[in-house]
This record gives C-alpha cells, sequence and structure tokens, in this order.
C-alpha cells in the first residue's frame, strides 16, 4: 500500500536538478516529495515532459483530476513528440474511464493515429474496456458501500478488514511512525482490532508487541473462521524499496493470541513475497491459506495461490490457482468464502472500472468455475481490494478503496479506508427490495409474484392461497447442514445450502451407474422437488410479506424430518439444524425485511423437530450401501424440512 515519505531534500537550484530529485522520488515510491520537486522544476518554464510527469505522479496518488490536466497539458506541448503525445492521450483516456465519463474518454481515442503495431494494439484494448466498464457501470448492484467513521479510519492508509464472528473487526493500518537508519521518520504498519456491539465500532486498539513487532511493517491479518488461527504478514524492504513479505501464523488460546511463528520456506520462498493471506475451513482436513505471491512459474506478476494446512499444523507446498483466476497483471488480496465457495479477489488487469477491481470465482467440486467483475457499487474507478465476509448471520461485508470519501490529499484521492457494503434501507413505497447477496453460486430462477393485485385480495382469500402451498417441502443433501455435528443451529442459509445441492446431481446419478431409470428419476427429482420447491418458497416468502407489511401477524409450524442413517438422537439435532437453516434464509430474505418482523414477534415459526421419526420402514440405513442409504430417492426424500400451517396471530 501507499508509503509516503515527506521528507524533502535539496538537488541545487536548477531545473534539471529538481527534475532528476523528482525521478528519484518516483523511483523510492514517493509521488508527494516528486511533485513537490517536479513544481519546483517547472518554475523554470514547463517543458510536454515535466507535465506529463506531474501527470505520472498525481497518477500514483490517485489523484484523477488533476492528472488528467497535467497529461493533457503535457499533450498540447508535445507536437514534436508523437510517442509523447500519443502516450499522454492514452493515459488521459484511461483517466476519464477511471472518473466515469466513458464518451469522452471514447472520443479522446477515436481519431488518435498509431505509431506502431503495438500502439494500435493498446489503443484498441483500451476502447473495448471503456465500453466494458461502461456496460458494468449501468448494471449497478443494489447495495450500498459506505465509509465507516474514524474509530476505524484515519488519515492514513487503513487496509484488510477481517471480522471474527459477530463481534470483533481486525484490521491494519500505516498510522504508525518510526525511525529508520538515517533517523528519519517513515510510516510503518501495525494490526488494531476493534469491538462490535450493536454495529457501533469501539475505538480501535493496537494488538500486542507480540504480533506488532517494531522490526517489521505487520500487516493483512485473516482470522480462521472458527477464531482458532490468525495469519498474517511481516515486511521489510529490500534495496530497492519493495517490500518482501513473509506470513506468520498465531493461534488464540485462553483469551489471547499466542506468539506467532514463521510459516515454512515452501510458503515463505525465499527472495519473494507472500502476503495477504485468507485463512479458511478445508472441513475435516483442516484449512486453506489462500495468499498472493510473485514468486516464479506463475502466470504474471503477482498471483493467487493456495496452501493446505493439515490438522496438525502443517502446510503443503503451494499451488497457482491457475489462469481462470490469475493473469499476466497482479492479482492481489484473495477472500475465499466458505459459505458460497467463492474465491474474491482483486487486479489490475485491462478490463473493468479502472485500478484494481474486486473480481470473484465460484467454485464447484473444489474447482474454479469462469471470474466475473462485480458490479458497481461495490467497484469504482479507484482501487478496490479485500474484500471480506464474516460468516456470522447476518453477514457482515467489506472492502477496502481509495476512493472519495477516502482521506484525501490536494482534493484528490490518496489513502485507503474501510468501507462497509451494506443493503439499501427498505422504502415503503418498495415492498420487496432486491435480494442481499452480492453473487449466488448458482443461477436459480426466481418466480415473479404479482405483489399488487394480490395485496388487493382480502386476507382470507391470501391465506387460502398460502394454504395451496402447504406442506412445503424443502429438501437437503445427506447430513447438511454441517455434517457430522451436534449442534442444533447453524450458520447455513437455505438458499446456499440448495444451491450446493443442485450442484450434486452428477455425483448421486455416478452412484447408480447400471440403473439408468433411476438416473432419469433422480434428474426429475432434483428439477422438480429441489429446485421447484425452492422456487415455490420464493412465492410462498413473497405473499406472507405482503401480508405482514399489510399489518398482519403469522404463525407458521416448520417440521423438520431426516432419514434414518445415523442414530435418533443425531437426526434429531440434524432437524432442528435444517429448520434453522430456513431461519436464516428469511432473516436474510430480500434485504432482510422479513427480520423486523421475525424479530418482533409478528412472524412467529415454531420448531418441531421430528428426526427420523416420519421416515418410512423401506428406507436403507446401511452405512455400507450408500448408493440406497444417501443417494437414492427414497432416502432423499426424508431429508426435508416441511412448512405444515400457516395461520393468523389473533391480535
Amino acid at each position: 500500500m501507499l508509503m509516503l515519505n515527506i521528507k524533502i531534500d535539496c538537488y541545487g537550484q536548477s531545473a534539471s536538478a529538481f527534475e532528476r530529485a523528482g525521478d528519484k522520488s518516483i523511483e523510492r515510491k514517493d509521488p508527494l516529495s516528486a511533485i513537490s520537486y517536479y513544481n519546483q522544476a517547472i518554475d523554470y518554464g514547463e517543458s510536454a515532459t515535466l507535465c506529463y510527469k506531474l501527470g505520472e505522479a498525481f497518477n500514483l496518488l490517485h489523484d484523477y483530476s488533476i492528472a488528467y490536466n497535467w497529461y493533457m497539458a503535457a499533450y498540447s506541448k508535445a507536437k514534436n513528440d508523437p510517442e509523447l503525445s500519443l502516450n499522454a492521450i492514452i493515459k488521459s483516456a484511461d483517466l476519464l474511464k477511471c472518473l466515469g465519463k466513458f464518451d469522452d474518454a471514447s472520443r479522446l481515442l477515436l481519431n488518435q493515429k498509431y505509431l506502431t503495431k503495438n500502439d494500435s494494439i493498446q489503443i484498441t484494448r483500451l476502447t473495448n474496456g471503456i465500453a466494458f466498464a461502461a456496460k458494468l457501470s449501468l448494471d449497478s448492484l443494489p447495495l450500498v458501500v459506505n465509509q465507516i467513521g474514524d474509530e476505524i479510519n484515519s488519515k492514513y492508509s487503513d487496509i484488510s478488514p477481517t471480522q471474527s464472528g459477530d463481534s470483533i473487526l481486525y484490521f491494519s493500518s500505516m498510522r504508525f511512525f518510526v525511525k529508520d537508519k538515517t533517523e528519519n521518520q517513515k510510516l510503518t504498519s501495525k494490526i488494531l482490532s476493534s469491538k462490535i456491539l450493536a454495529n457501533q465500532f469501539s475505538k480501535s486498539e493496537v494488538l500486542p508487541k507480540k504480533i506488532n513487532s517494531i522490526k517489521y511493517n505487520i500487516a493483512n491479518p485473516s482470522v480462521s473462521p472458527d477464531h482458532k488461527l490468525m495469519i498474517f504478514s511481516q515486511c521489510l524492504e529490500d534495496g530497492n524499496n519493495n517490500l518482501i513479505c513473509s506470513l506468520l501464523e498465531s493461534k488464540y488460546k485462553n483469551g489471547a493470541w499466542e506468539t506467532p511463528i514463521l510459516l515454512n520456506d515452501s510458503v515463505n520462498l525465499k527472495n519473494y513475497t507472500s502476503t495477504q493471506p485468507c485463512i479458511t475451513t478445508n472441513g475435516n482436513d483442516g484449512y486453506l491459506l489462500y495468499f498472493s505471491s510473485n514468486r516464479p512459474i506463475g502466470f504474471g506478476k503477482n498471483d493467487i495461490w493456495v496452501s493446505k494446512r493439515s490438522s496438525s499444523g502443517a502446510y503443503s507446498s503451494p499451488e497457482n490457482l491457475g489462469p481462470l483466476i490469475n493473469s499476466v497483471d497482479d492479482e492481489i488480496t484473495p477472500f475465499f468464502d466458505a459459505m458460497t465457495d467463492t474465491l474474491y479477489f482483486s487486479s489490475d488487469r485491462e478490463d473493468g472500472l479502472g485500478g484494481f477491481d474486486l473480481l470473484a470465482t465460484a467454485f464447484q467440486n473444489k474447482l474454479p468455475q469462469n471470474t466475473i467483475h462485480l458490479k458497481p457499487p461495490i467497484n469504482s474507478g479507484y482501487n478496490d481490494l479485500y474484500f471480506s465476509a464474516n460468516y456470522s448471520i447476518p453477514r457482515s461485508k467489506y472492502l477496502v478503496s481509495n476512493r472519495p470519501p477516502a482521506e484525501q490529499i490536494n482534493e484528490g484521492a490518496c489513502c485507503y479506508d474501510l468501507f462497509k457494503i451494506d443493503n439499501p434501507p427498505p422504502s415503503k413505497k418498495d415492498s420487496l427490495p432486491p435480494p442481499l447477496e452480492i453473487i449466488p453460486l448458482v443461477s436459480l430462477p426466481l418466480s415473479q409474484i404479482p405483489i399488487d393485485s394480490i395485496s388487493k385480495l382480502p386476507v382470507e382469500i391470501i391465506l387460502s392461497k398460502l394454504n395451496d402451498f402447504l406442506p412445503l417441502r424443502l429438501y437437503f443433501d445427506n447430513d447438511y447442514p454441517d455434517p457430522k455435528t451436534r449442534k442444533t443451529t447453524t450458520q447455513s442459509s437455505f438458499n446456499y445450502l440448495t444451491a450446493s445441492y443442485l450442484q450434486k446431481l452428477p455425483e448421486y446419478q455416478d452412484a447408480h451407474k447400471s440403473d439408468l431409470l433411476e438416473k432419469e428419476n433422480l434428474k426429475i427429482f432434483f428439477n422438480d422437488s429441489i429446485a421447484m420447491n425452492f422456487k415455490k418458497l420464493e412465492k410462498f416468502s413473497s405473499i406472507i410479506a405482503e401480508l405482514l407489511h399489510s399489518g398482519n401477524s403469522l404463525k407458521l409450524l416448520l417440521q423438520g424430518c431426516a432419514s434414518p442413517l445415523a442414530d435418533n438422537a443425531y437426526n434429531l439435532t440434524l432437524s432442528s439444524r435444517r429448520i434453522s437453516s430456513l431461519r436464516n434464509y428469511w432473516m436474510l430474505w430480500n434485504a432482510g425485511i422479513l427480520k423486523e418482523f421475525i424479530l418482533s414477534g409478528m412472524l412467529i415459526l415454531n420448531d418441531d423437530p421430528k428426526g427420523e421419526r416420519l421416515a418410512t420402514v423401506k428406507v436403507n440405513d446401511r452405512l455400507d450401501n450408500k448408493a440406497a442409504s444417501v443417494y437414492s430417492i427414497a432416502a432423499a426424500l426424508e431429508r426435508r424440512i416441511e412448512v405444515t400451517d400457516i395461520s393468523l396471530q389473533k391480535p
């Protein structure tokens, strides 16, 4: 992230001396000092080269408007330097794209004459990128991205949010000063935490010195979903002003983080950077560690890599995530969402809205599928990084950006702030706001309900229509949610479980390779029962939302069932978890418009876990015959919850 060295050195009283000093500041990645030197040089007279260099310096600060003006000044003065003139136009058009001025950017490139074949390719790519960004900006998500307050953000760069449960936010900040070898003050980073209570953040506190070593820049904390591990990076500058980072692990014991240990040499490859970790669950096999690294045999600059951590604490040799995720450009700040099997990361590849954009890749059977750019307002024309989410219900989602109103220098963008991704406040005029999730795991076709016509009907008729849905049967994969636990509640939401279940049709069919009829019947069951009943649930939810918004109070009876594969005590807890997942679904449904009714008691959800008591005796319960006990339609029919009754509550 941005590191500022404000100290200005004296290089002599001539334009060329000031210009050389500015060039050295750019080499040190210190654009603020460079701007000071270039401005002193330009006092001796403007030139196309100096104007262009000022454009480059302001561009490094992400002060797009001022950078654009200097590039255009360079263009107007570079009549005898066609290469500089063309470069200035290309940079100007790219900045107009970042500022959302797509038509102006396209017009600027329209009549440009290229000098080489490379120039022609560059202009064509930028033209296509502008068109892509313009299309993406027209399809914004119904979300708001709000800057977090000064309990978290400072006038320096604040990055890498990771929320543990619903109570603690960890992040790192460049707000601290240390002295370098020459006794000059320089900025350094440390990890902080803030407690969360009723969606409010407490004043942030610096973690102890055993985490925040004074010898290093300490940054990029990532806490595992079970709050047992924290992985973070420690960085030092090499001789070329580049940060070389390594990853460390700290365990949480007795209410505190232990002294960290350095990960092995295969993760922390000598002379290369390993940074921006994401530690997440790998089920019963331990954990997965995603991180960004510039190690060799990658696809470009920084790539996303993954290492497996066993339950004993051993890290495997990292694997590159491949060309579906990595490119010739930088891929950084990975976050793997274990609830949706989706990897989020940032890249400065050519397409996108500008700078670093956030992208997402859904995984299926542990393999990445196609990668997409996230839409505005998650992405902007500035640098958008460090998407993350917690695992509590409701979920909190964050990103880091230098977009306005992040801390600014000279009216432009400079430093990074933490932002929270929220749903817009519910509007009474719009009884069904758009759904909460940023990207679904799969695309489930949702039915369109003519709410306006429904709302005009008498309550008794609406209730009659709701009863037509009953019993509403909703199906689950074997032992889901939260396999092999004895918990009675879950953090999973029913829509995620359904999406994952629907993807397992090939696995179910493979268990019946020689039984073509069973394979075809399974296909019908997945389409007509699992997917179709999810669509019915959407209709049902829309109608009860309309009834509740009209002032009615409702009571639903939710019955949970399981196949007889495990013992009855276990199946009772499994039935309760399945009911809990439907409750979570309704708490989140359509931007949480049902949540207030559930919490206020206007929508009462009565649980009735049955375990295996309703299972037919014909269902196979032998572990050595999974084709019958797990992958058969007979077994699948028993793994369900049912909405069995709906009634009006009396005032």
